[in-house]
């Protein structure tokens, strides 16, 4: 698979994983509980391993909620390397 098709790939797997963990974000932002069942819906084999870690990479101000849209992005980001998406 070249470059631009692996590009193209992931770029239809982030507003899929997006709408996922925005589904589980009851008041616009996700806590760690809500994110813990977001990769639980994902497949994830350690959820809460996940949560930590993508709370870590993805909450830039450190207020233990994934919100707005740049951390939201981050979180996608964070997902798809982990290779989430699949079945978003």
């Amino acid at each position: 698979m070249g470059l631009i098709s692996r590009r193209r790939d992931r770029s239809a797997k982030e507003p899929k994983l997006k709408g996922v963990f925005k589904s589980y974000a009851t008041l616009g932002s996700l806590n760690s509980s809500e994110l813990r069942e977001a990769f639980e819906h994902l497949g994830a084999k350690m959820p809460h391993k996940e949560t930590e870690e993508a709370m870590y990479y993805a909450d830039k101000n450190k207020d233990n909620l994934i919100s707005g849209d740049d951390e939201f992005n981050s979180l996608v980001q964070y997902a798809l390397q982990k290779g989430y998406g699949e079945d978003a």
